[in-house]
């Protein structure tokens, strides 16, 4: 299962496992804990691809408004600041990072995917 989305100012409360996206904001979520739940591992089963896919390219997505801001907004701002052309480098770096960090991540999954079962890549178009 890949990561979970919750939306802005949601809050799961305390002891909850979240297992599905809430991507409703301002919400309280209680999620219970499924005691005595056994079942087989399978490596690489990804259930809903798809899901997993979207949050990804969501999150890169993310990561590239960001990086806009920080050139066309807040440039201006750290250029006026001691130091400030170096912060906001560092900045663009991280970025660069995260960004080169996630599509290593997302294709090491793609690449998992089994050929056996091509129903897990259907659902994603991958």
């Amino acid at each position: 299962m890949g990561p979970i989305r919750v939306g802005y100012g949601t809050v799961a409360a305390a002891g909850s496992i979240l297992r599905k996206d809430v991507p409703e904001d301002g919400k309280l979520v209680f999620a219970g804990l499924r005691e005595g739940s056994e079942r087989d591992h399978r490596p690489h089963a990804y259930t809903n691809l798809a899901r997993i896919v979207r949050n990804n390219v969501v999150y890169l997505a993310n990561l590239v408004a960001l990086e806009h801001w920080y050139r066309e907004v807040r440039e201006s701002f750290f250029a006026a600041q001691d130091m400030g052309s170096l912060v906001y480098s560092g900045a663009l770096e991280v970025l660069d990072s995260a960004k080169d960090e996630r599509m290593d991540r997302l294709i090491a999954m793609a690449e998992k995917v089994s050929a056996h079962n091509p129903g897990q890549r259907d659902s994603a178009g991958v």
